[in-house]
């Protein structure tokens, strides 16, 4: 998968950072690990239907 900057990537970092949280914030907030949301920041990755 290409690394890039997309949409989901960029509005949670910006959501993260507006709501001064870190990932590992987010990532108990939505029930996942703080190594998805790095990946998903990073743009390497999407969630799965199942955790939205």
């Amino acid at each position: 998968m290409k690394s890039e900057k997309n949409v989901l990537s960029l509005k949670l970092k910006m959501y993260r950072q507006q709501n001064e949280m870190t990932q590992e914030d987010l990532a108990e907030l939505l029930e996942v690990s703080d190594k998805s949301i790095s990946k998903w920041e990073l743009g390497k990755g999407y969630p799965s239907k199942k955790t939205w």
